[in-house]
C-alpha cells in the first residue's frame, strides 16, 4: 500500500467527516436498486458502508409509506435522504446517484476488476436487458460482467446477498483504483463518473475524495447491513428494519464523535438465530458475530 496522501480536509469540505448516501438508480424502473449510507472519516482514510435493504417499508413524507427503493420518485435523492435520516438519525451530508452504466464504465476504465465470484450465477432478462452467466471462483470481470454481479438476487438470499456482493465489489474496486498503476487515470475516472453520477459534491470534492482514498486498503473499508427481518405488508414482500438498532449503530459509525473501530461485534440476544445473518462485517467472518477486516493475501487472476 502507497502512502497516504495529505488534501486539505477543512477547505475542502469544512469538515472532518461526511455521511454520504449513495444510490444505485435504475433509470427504467425509476427505483433505487440499492442504498448505502456511506460514513467517511476523512483525516483517518476509513470509510464504512452501511447498505440499508431496498425493500425496507418506511413513511416518505407527504406520500404515505412505501419500499424505500420508492421514495427517491418523490422528490428524488433528498426525498431517500430524508427518510434514511429519520430511519438512522444519521445527517445526510451529500447524497450520489449513481446508474448501472456508470459503474460498469469505470470498472472497464480500470482494465476490468478481480472478483472471487461467490456461486454460479445464470439470468436473462430480456425486457430489462440484463443478462448475467458467472462460473464461481475467481475471475477478472469486465465491467458489464461486474454490473450483472452487483444486480444478481435471484437466489434464496436474495436482496441480502445482493447487498453483501454490492459491498464486496466496493471494497475490490477501491482497492483496484487506488494502486499506483491507476493513480494517473483519476481525473479520467472523475470525468466517466461526472457523466452517470448526480451529486452536490463539486468537481474539486470529489477530487479530494478521489486523492484521500486512492492509497487504502480493504482494511479501512467496513461494511454493514442494517438488522432487519422480511414480512409482508398486503400482498407485498417487504422488510422491516429493526429502527432502534439502525440508530444505535447509527449513533456508533456515523456521528461526528464516532469512535475508531477494528472489530464491529454484534451480540445477538434475540433468540433468534437468523438475527446475526443480516448483520454483513467484511471481507472476513470469524466466529458467529464478530467481523474484523482481512489480511488475506490477493491473488490477481488479472490476464497478461
Amino acid at each position: 500500500m502507497g502512502a497516504k496522501v495529505s488534501v486539505d480536509v477543512s477547505s475542502a469540505f469544512g469538515k472532518p467527516r461526511l455521511n454520504v448516501l449513495v444510490l444505485g438508480y435504475q433509470k427504467d424502473e425509476g427505483l433505487s436498486d440499492s442504498v448505502i449510507l456511506a460514513h467517511l472519516d476523512l483525516e483517518r482514510h476509513t470509510m464504512t458502508l452501511i447498505s440499508i435493504p431496498r425493500d425496507t417499508w418506511v413513511s416518505v413524507p407527504n406520500h404515505g409509506h412505501m419500499k424505500i427503493n420508492a421514495a427517491i420518485a418523490f422528490g428524488g435523492a433528498k426525498s431517500t435522504a430524508k427518510v434514511v435520516a429519520a430511519l438512522t438519525g444519521a445527517q445526510i451530508d451529500a447524497t450520489m446517484v449513481v446508474e448501472p452504466q456508470g459503474a460498469k464504465q469505470l470498472v472497464d476504465a480500470i482494465g476490468g476488476l478481480n472478483v472471487l465470484v461467490e456461486k454460479d450465477m445464470d439470468y436473462d432478462d430480456s425486457y430489462g436487458n440484463l443478462h448475467i452467466h458467472l462460473k464461481k471462483g475467481e475471475h477478472y470481470l469486465t465491467g458489464g460482467q461486474v454490473a450483472g454481479y452487483i444486480r444478481f438476487r435471484h437466489d434464496p438470499e436474495g436482496d441480502y446477498g445482493r447487498m453483501r456482493r454490492q459491498q464486496q465489489v466496493a471494497r475490490e474496486l477501491m482497492h483496484e483504483i487506488g494502486q499506483a498503476g491507476n493513480w494517473f487515470k483519476l481525473p479520467r475516472l472523475i470525468a466517466l463518473a461526472r457523466t452517470d453520477l448526480k451529486t452536490e459534491l463539486t468537481d474539486k470534492q470529489l477530487e479530494a475524495l478521489a486523492e484521500l482514498y486512492r492509497s487504502v486498503g480493504p482494511e479501512d473499508i467496513r461494511t454493514l447491513t442494517l438488522p432487519s427481518r422480511t414480512g409482508s405488508v398486503g400482498d407485498a414482500s417487504v422488510v422491516f428494519v429493526d429502527e432502534r438498532w439502525a440508530k444505535i449503530i447509527s449513533s456508533l459509525v456515523c456521528s461526528p464523535k464516532a469512535p475508531s473501530q477494528d472489530i464491529v461485534l454484534v451480540a445477538n440476544a434475540t433468540g433468534d438465530g437468523d438475527f446475526i445473518k443480516t448483520v454483513v462485517g467484511a471481507p472476513y467472518a470469524g466466529e458467529a458475530g464478530t467481523f474484523r477486516p482481512s489480511s488475506r493475501k490477493r491473488r490477481q487472476a488479472r490476464p497478461r
